[in-house]
């Protein structure tokens, strides 16, 4: 009996033991990791901007001088999932030629928006780029204000078209809004072939600017800027929400005495929307980043910080499953121009869950985070090389992968059972004995 209860008591310990092990190898793994890390580039800069998703991988885009037929051309880049590169393609002219932004169409093709000095009318124009699922190009379109026209952020829009956004510092004004002073911001919207529907501007006598736009259920745009022309401080977020053709319905601006540029928008669950970019006025360090949260007629309902003594900047965020936030981040060295890498991970009030710097440099800089189909994330951005010269940077960051966390959950449950098993055969031979 004292041997079946000492073989009794072991299984026990090793049980517990192994379960206190996996318990905290589990815990561990809700932390993110990364999947992999990859550069890509040639002998001259290469500047990454934006990523979406692909039917199987992720397409990523930006300028480059390293290849291509002008001083700077537009660089489009498809990957699989692990990251490794399948094709690119250059698009430009002679001159300048850039896009920030791109989006995945129907049948797997991509849009690219950003702008040209090679073509067009004016000094630079909005140029859209539709490109098939092998980056072969099918039409461009250029978009002129008869002066400096960059469009930053392109959205593919419910009716099929698309939605243009950037800033003009034109000579004169294509739109029925009022005239330009400085820079305001411009909204282009075209239909699936690119063919312009209307288009509106925004702003006021100083320098007015823009990040990002989306679209609301009800056909509206949602449109994250930063203004001068008004608000309390140097610079301020600016929210604008216009109806379906351009026409404004409300704007609020948010910020303090000092500057805070608004550099990303997103629709959040409940209707409202969440601004992150910098402050100065706020926080503890020269810059922090900042989040502001508001309610869907724009009205606040929380704001936090984050950051330390020196510059910290955001620069791209994307919404969580549960309801919080994910930010690509900058910690700015102060010996480096470029920052280093930072993610945040805060709760849907803010609160922060996790925040982790990645890089053995101090020269990765993300300029955009993308939800991934698998549920992880995908950081895009650049870095320097040894010799100073930027390379395409892409990033898969997020849990442990599922087949060992099912394993350890089987090992456990496994042994749980065998506990059992052993207390049962115990109690048996106990109960025998006390019978005998």
């Amino acid at each position: 009996m004292q041997q079946n209860w000492t073989i009794v008591k072991g299984l026990v310990l090793v049980g517990f033991l192994f379960l206190a092990i996996t318990s905290q190898a589990y815990v561990v793994s809700a932390e993110p990791s990364t999947k992999w890390i990859n550069t890509y580039g040639g002998a001259g800069d290469d500047e990454g901007y934006s990523v979406t998703n692909s039917d199987d991988g992720y397409v990523f885009v930006g300028i480059t001088n390293s290849s291509g037929s002008g001083q700077y051309d537009v660089l489009l880049i498809k990957t699989d999932s692990l990251g490794s590169m399948e094709w690119n393609r250059t698009y430009g002219g002679s001159f300048n030629d850039r896009a920030y932004s791109v989006v995945t169409t129907i049948n797997d093709s991509y849009a690219l928006a950003g702008s040209t000095n090679s073509f067009g009318s004016g000094d630079v124009d909005y140029w859209l780029i539709k490109v098939d699922s092998e980056g072969n190009l099918e039409w461009t379109q250029t978009y002129d204000g008869q002066g400096y026209d960059s469009c930053r952020s392109l959205i593919a829009t419910s009716d099929g078209g698309y939605a243009l956004l950037g800033y003009t510092i034109s000579s004169r004004s294509e739109s029925t809004s009022s005239g330009l002073a400085n820079s305001d911001v411009w909204l282009v919207k075209v239909d699936s072939l690119g063919n312009m529907e209307w288009n509106q501007t925004y702003g006021g006598t100083s320098l007015d600017s823009v990040s990002s736009i989306k679209e609301n259920v009800d056909g509206s745009y949602a449109l994250g800027c930063s203004t001068v022309s008004f608000g309390a401080g140097n610079a301020d977020f600016w929210l604008v929400i216009v109806d379906s053709v351009g026409v404004p319905k409300w704007n609020k601006t948010y910020g303090g005495s000092g500057t805070e540029y608004l550099n990303s928008l997103v629709v959040t669950i409940d209707g409202g929307y969440a601004l992150a970019g910098s402050t100065n006025s706020f926080g503890s360090g020269s810059a922090d980043v900042w989040l502001v949260k508001v309610d869907p007629f724009g009205n606040m309902e929380w704001n936090q910080t984050y950051g330390g003594p020196i510059a910290d900047y955001c620069d791209s965020m994307v919404t969580s499953g549960n309801g919080g936030f994910t930010l690509a981040c900058i910690v700015q060295p102060p010996t480096f121009w470029d920052g280093k890498f930072w993610m945040i991970t805060v709760n849907s009030l803010g609160n922060l869950e996790l925040n982790q710097t990645y890089g053995i440099s101090a020269h990765h800089s993300p300029t955009s985070v993308l939800n991934t189909k698998d549920g992880n994330l995908i950081f895009a951005g650049s870095t320097r090389d040894s010799i100073g010269f930027r390379d395409y940077w892409l990033a898969k960051i997020g849990e442990t992968d599922m087949e060992s966390e099912f394993l350890i959950i089987g090992l456990s449950l496994i042994l749980v059972v065998l506990m059992l098993v052993g207390l049962l055969i115990y109690k048996r031979t106990r109960n025998s004995n006390i019978t005998e």
